[in-house]
């Protein structure tokens, strides 16, 4: 798909049948925008970020501005029918009551069972979420196998897991169960440690993949109706200390946002949906381990939930090149809500 400026006057058309669409891309422009303006992400541009968006009348110049203006810059417009263009946003942005958000609650028969199912139930409410609950019973592993097999079968895009504190004795041979969850289960993942109630404050780390998307979907789906801030967190390498003296090498938010890399247009893109969905946030620029930058900001903020995109490799490639989420998962002392794709 080109992605070149295009002339209104010679625009070329597209079948959108005949494209396999992902509802991550069609997200990226907000419903609203999507249907004022008539138009549908439909490719990306690998090396530069750059968007190819269908729209039904590509000669409306007051909505390929309203484009330009929200994704930074002018993305390549191809033409496709209005109708197909209709269907495709209608199944994108299905109305929640018809497609209701589906959670599995776990607990483990611990004596905060009751606080957690309450604080799952709020949550649940604020996601217009539909609730089943499921007793883990058994090693570990065994109920994990049943947990998994419980999301298939019930369809659900959620796992709230209660996990109650445990003795370091515990944790050296049994470890972490949500831990090992975050391998197991197939979906999102909230591992409700030490519920907090209700949300005021959020914490979404991001780190410049563009699965980033799937955590800022859950963000956006709980802080509108609770009314919730957000804070953003990015954490950058370290500069080395033989360039700590070169200008061009300095790290810093304003700098970050101007670079066209995938952190800065990922930080770009999420201002425009906060903006755009009037959720009151702030960015965060942490340069050092990511580990050790996200305790500090847990340490320095009061942050009820911290949210995150699981990773796209396997455990040991992990251990190889860092691993975030595990040593997490250890020490967070609040909820961690893992975003999935669905049957991951």
């Amino acid at each position: 798909m080109p992605v070149g400026v295009s002339d209104p006057s010679s625009t070329e058309y597209v079948l959108l049948d005949d494209m396999t669409l992902k509802p991550v891309l069609v997200r990226r422009l907000p419903r609203a925008l999507a249907c004022r303006c008539h138009a549908v992400p439909v490719a990306e541009d690998q090396g530069n970020g750059r968007l190819t968006v269908a729209m039904a009348d590509p000669d409306d110049a007051t909505a390929r501005e309203a484009l330009e203006t929200f994704f930074d810059t002018a993305p390549y417009v191809v033409r496709a029918d209005p109708e197909t263009i209709d269907a495709l946003l209608a199944k994108v942005w299905a109305p929640k009551e018809h497609c209701p958000l589906r959670a599995l609650v776990c607990t483990q028969d611990g004596p905060n069972d009751d606080e957690v199912r309450a604080y799952a139930r709020s949550l649940c409410d604020l996601l217009g979420a539909t609730i089943s609950l499921f007793q883990m019973a058994g090693a570990i592993g065994t109920s994990l196998d049943a947990v998994t097999e419980e999301v298939r079968r019930g369809d659900c895009e959620l796992v709230i897991l209660h996990e109650p504190d445990q003795s370091p004795v515990e944790r050296l041979f049994w470890g972490r169960v949500g831990g090992r969850a975050v391998d197991r289960v197939p979906t999102s993942l909230l591992v409700a440690r030490r519920p907090r109630w209700p949300l005021r404050r959020i914490l979404l780390v991001i780190r410049g993949h563009e699965t980033d998307d799937r955590a800022f979907d859950w963000i956006a789906r709980l802080a509108r109706p609770s009314g919730a801030t957000v804070t953003v967190l990015a954490v950058v390498p370290p500069v080395p200390v033989m360039y700590r003296g070169a200008i061009r090498m300095q790290q810093g938010l304003p700098a970050l946002l101007a670079t066209n890399t995938t952190l800065g247009r990922q930080m770009r893109r999420i201002v425009r949906r906060l903006v755009n969905w009037q959720i009151e946030g702030t960015l965060r620029l942490r340069e050092g381990t990511p580990d050790y930058q996200i305790r500090r900001e847990l340490l320095e903020g009061d942050y009820d939930l911290i949210t995150i995109t699981a990773e796209t490799h396997g455990r040991w490639l992990r251990r190889l090149v860092g691993d975030v989420i595990g040593p997490l998962l250890r020490w967070a002392d609040r909820p961690v809500l893992i975003a999935k794709p669905k049957d991951a």
